[in-house]
């Protein structure tokens, strides 16, 4: 049966979410197994609710971007950038590469926004 989470809940799981790198957030943590076992809930909900932490992290979505950019900078010499529009091509995939690693996070957020009952 699904249950809010309460304060004190949220408090242990963001504390496990700022000590786990996001790579190891999954049911098959063992940290995380320990934290669901301790407020009597499951592995997946607790590893689920430290993504949704990572999905609003401005620190993770600022890796991510840096990330994108490091691509950019080793790889982006896949385009043309020859002749007069090079910059405008430059600037075209960068903001493309930018879209694609955001958009799950904007989907989750609208989702969210969507979701929000009304008073």
């Amino acid at each position: 049966m699904r249950r809010n989470w309460t304060r004190s809940e949220l408090i242990l799981a963001i504390n496990l979410y700022c000590k786990t790198p996001f790579g190891r957030i999954h049911n098959r943590n063992p940290d995380i197994i320990k934290l669901a076992k301790l407020i009597d809930r499951t592995p997946s909900s607790v590893s689920y609710k430290l993504a949704n932490f990572a999905s609003i992290d401005p620190s993770l979505i600022a890796e991510v971007l840096l990330m994108l950019v490091s691509w950019i900078l080793m790889y982006g010499t896949n385009f043309s950038m020859t002749g007069k529009n090079s910059l405008l091509k430059a600037k075209n995939f960068f903001l493309s590469m930018i879209i694609k690693a955001l958009l799950p996070i904007l989907k989750y957020c609208l989702l969210k926004v969507m979701t929000l009952k009304v008073l």
